[in-house]
């Protein structure tokens, strides 16, 4: 006995399903090399991204680390100068008035070539403040219990140059670093006889950073690390 065909169950004519099969054939074969591509070539992209990114990163260290060197070339040579050498060996008689125009004469240029450099401190070699000077009225600030913390004294009594880590003002949204200078009794000694402290804004290493924003596709972005990882 026929049994009728339910109308929600009318198979598909024969020249469709041929059709459709045909170009499921045709299709397949390319679905599967676009997908095998897709698989080889992503390892390959993402090495090239990362050797991008990161030839990119080390070129923009190399600008921070040239524009520090820079600064320690600069204010070390001013910190051994002959006026500023004469003015810790001799800190009751030399004119500090004196020391600040000729510091003040420095700066000036400072602040139109180097803008960063916000305040000029002098201390004895035990840490003590001799005189500051600031073309932004900047003071100084404490460290903890004192000006100078002991493990920046010792380094610096060491006869080192160094950098300070970052210090950030959460009441004008600055970061600061602060450059250590020695200066000697001679030009060939050894002897700490004082030392200069500079307190440099990171505005231009700052801008170096924030520069790199969207540069390697949308939503990249920097940062910059310590030496301690910070």
């Amino acid at each position: 006995m026929l049994q009728a065909i339910s109308p929600g169950k009318i198979p598909l004519p024969l020249s469709i399903r041929l059709s459709l099969w045909l170009v499921g054939v045709a299709i397949l074969p390319l679905l599967l090399a676009v997908l095998i591509s897709e698989v080889q070539s992503r390892t390959t992209l993402i090495n090239q991204a990362s050797t991008l990114m990161e030839t990119d990163a080390r070129t923009h260290a190399q600008l921070i680390d040239n524009y520090l060197a820079n600064k320690e070339a600069i204010i070390g040579s001013l910190s051994n100068d002959p006026n500023v050498r004469f003015y810790f060996l001799n800190p009751q008689t030399f004119p500090a008035a004196q020391l600040k125009l000729f510091i003040g004469d420095g700066l000036a240029l400072e602040k139109f070539l180097y803008p960063e450099v916000s305040l000029i401190e002098f201390f004895t070699p035990q840490g003590k403040p001799l005189l500051n000077y600031s073309i932004y009225n900047v003071q100084p600030h404490l460290h903890g219990a004192s000006l100078v913390p002991a493990i920046y004294l010792q380094r610096v009594l060491q006869g080192q140059q160094f950098f300070s880590g970052v210090y950030y003002d959460p009441t004008t949204h600055t970061s600061t670093l602060e450059l250590y200078t020695p200066s000697f009794d001679s030009p060939t000694s050894g002897h700490v006889i004082g030392f200069v402290r500079d307190t440099l804004k990171l505005d231009s290493v700052l801008n170096i950073v924030n520069g790199e924003k969207g540069a390697n596709g949308s939503g990249s972005y920097a940062f910059l690390l310590d030496q301690n990882g910070i």
